[in-house]
């Protein structure tokens, strides 16, 4: 099968309106290796023109031709305008970053034997994780379910299904600056966002289900400034359907996520805006 009838037959079965979908985002990732022939140049621009998740199908491809290949297989022309430094941002704390890639590759070396081998058995799968106590982590808030229900503990992103069942929720939001943020409010039958009884979002129905800062759909973000305090944020489904997907995201402007409560991310503001 010819490379790209290869991609249409891919997408026909494992495609999403969520340009992150991992199973999507797999199957381009092995169809670029697989149709590249090892070739890197070639392996890698499939990758990136195969499109959805682009920047991490096009980096794994181009990892994986690197363990395998080295450095003498990838072309200079892909290697002069990037470098090998290593490049962190103020946000990345507390650890001691490699200056270059080739510095990076000798502390990974270095480890090479230094780790007890371990017999594979199957037994990581059949661990129980402990449960999370969502209370505990910071930025979390209590949501009050529009039918009076038991407040119901949240932070950021896919709503409890005791909310979609009420048909909604309120809750405060405490801005700590007069900063703007960004808010994304989608719900796959529609929904209403209000601040401090403000409608601020109207997410009709239908609108491609992708709960993400940088690339959810028109009609189902702003940017607002509400102002250092206290604001009532009250949302309204037009479904009480609780399998329903539903999400509201906060954030800052450089589409880094921001809590609702008084804690800050740190260096998070640090970050270039795009």
């Amino acid at each position: 099968m010819a490379e790209w009838d290869c991609w249409k037959e891919l997408l026909s079965r494992h495609g999403s309106e969520n340009f992150t979908h991992a199973p999507l985002n797999v199957a381009l990732t092995i169809w670029a290796l697989w149709y590249g022939g090892g070739d890197f140049e070639k392996s890698i621009l499939l990758a990136a023109n195969g499109g959805y998740d682009t920047d991490c199908t096009a980096a794994t491809v181009g990892a994986t031709l690197g363990f395998i290949l080295g450095t003498d297989g990838i072309p200079a022309r892909w290697i002069e305008p990037i470098g090998e430094d290593v490049l962190v941002g103020p946000g990345i704390v507390g650890i001691s970053a490699p200056k270059t890639l080739t510095e990076l590759t000798d502390r990974t070396v270095a480890l090479i034997g230094k780790l007890d081998a371990k017999a594979w058995d199957g037994s990581i799968w059949n661990r129980s994780l402990p449960p999370v106590d969502l209370e505990a982590l910071p930025g979390t808030l209590r949501l009050l379910p529009a039918d009076g229900g038991q407040p119901v503990a949240w932070a950021n992103g896919e709503l409890p299904d005791e909310v979609k069942q009420a048909g909604g929720a309120r809750w405060i939001w405490h801005a700590t600056t007069d900063e703007p943020r960004e808010i994304i409010c989608l719900a796959r039958e529609g929904a209403r966002l209000f601040i401090d009884g403000k409608l601020v979002i109207e997410c009709p129905p239908g609108l491609p289900y992708v709960p993400a800062t940088h690339r959810s759909a028109k009609g189902s973000r702003i940017r607002v400034t509400p102002g250092v305090g206290s604001h009532d944020v009250r949302l309204e489904f037009n479904s009480r359907d609780p399998r329903q997907q539903a999400s509201v995201i906060l954030a800052y402007c450089n589409f880094h996520i921001s809590p609702w409560t008084k804690d800050e991310i740190s260096n998070a503001a640090l970050l270039p805006a795009p």
